[in-house]
């Protein structure tokens, strides 16, 4: 399998179905592992297993590891809370052209367009 997590376009979604025992659980593990290898994500594991034992490798490996219902709930409403943080912010950034296209804070408004999307990076995880 293969999962871009990010390209041009921006960041993507991916979804991981099947069997009991065939894989999803190695599948998310090795993506979780890169994802947090790469210094520019954070990682959240969301396990429906009230004990949390789906995968002890992603509830050592996330950044916040959280298991049965309520936990998940906790999770995806800080996702929530994150992504409406992230709407502001973007209002405020535009790309510079003169270093890379590197997010910089809007200084001329009439003259510079709020950024279309926010990447990871070492300096801004996300």
């Amino acid at each position: 399998m293969v999962f871009h997590a990010v390209e041009s376009v921006g960041v993507r979604n991916g979804l991981v179905t099947g069997e009991p025992g065939s894989g999803k659980s190695a599948c998310l593990e090795a993506i979780g592992l890169g994802l947090a290898a790469s210094g520019c994500w954070h990682v959240f594991f969301g396990d429906g297993d009230p004990d949390g034992g789906s995968s002890p490798v992603l509830n050592d490996v996330a950044d916040w590891a959280e298991s049965g219902p309520d936990g998940v709930l906790a999770q995806l409403g800080a996702v929530e809370a994150a992504l409406e943080v992230r709407s502001l912010l973007k209002s405020t950034l535009t790309e510079a052209p003169a270093v890379g296209g590197a997010l910089v804070p809007i200084t001329d408004p009439a003259t510079q367009s709020p950024a279309r999307k926010l990447l990871p990076t070492r300096s801004c995880p996300v």
